[in-house]
């Protein structure tokens, strides 16, 4: 995993725009189009993590967009969940849940392999009100995360499963799930 995709998931948006920085301009000089998409879209997650929602937003499309012109199903799954995480985080997530929904680009994401995938298709419905299967994509996230020992992606899931169960009063069992996956963490506790 490249260093800006790794940043995008411990969000930290602040380090994705300073790679971004020098990553785009080789991109851009050695014709490289589906990283130029892929460092396009990132550099949108990013603003809208730091506050510019709509210039993000269009970043985002605008990546997305060439990065489908190039005709690559690589990680495509991810560069989906990652746009539609955005949305999420712009508060547009019923623009992109509809979209999605409609447009066949959410059911991929909570149907495939992927930890952070199905964690975010899972919140997408969750927040589009579409909640019928939404505690079991959290428990296939986690399964999937566990499989591939990705302990942040399992603990991204945890949290996601807890969150789904204080709100349905559920609390004990929220605390159960989520206290031994925190617990394996020593480091990195500044990080969202």
């Amino acid at each position: 995993m490249c260093g800006q995709s790794l940043y995008q998931i411990r969000r930290e948006p602040q380090k994705v725009e300073e790679f971004n920085n020098l990553v785009l301009p080789l991109l851009a000089e050695h014709g490289s189009a589906v990283g130029l998409a892929n460092a396009t879209m990132l550099r949108g997650w990013a603003q809208v993590l730091r506050g510019q929602p709509k210039e993000g937003i269009g970043s985002v499309q605008e990546g997305l967009a060439s990065w489908r012109a190039t005709g690559s199903k690589f990680q495509a799954t991810y560069r989906l969940a990652r746009a539609g995480e955005a949305h999420l985080f712009a508060g547009l997530n019923r623009h992109w849940t509809t979209a999605g929904w409609r447009g066949g680009l959410i059911r991929p994401v909570i149907t495939g392999s992927c930890p952070k995938c199905i964690e975010l298709g899972a919140n997408c419905n969750l927040l589009s009100g579409r909640n019928s299967d939404v505690e079991e994509c959290f428990g296939r996230a986690l399964k999937a995360a566990q499989g591939q020992s990705a302990r942040l992606l399992e603990l991204r899931a945890a949290m996601s499963m807890a969150r789904l169960w204080r709100d349905q009063g559920k609390r004990r069992q929220a605390r159960e799930l989520l206290a031994p996956v925190y617990g394996w963490f020593t480091e990195g506790f500044d990080t969202p």
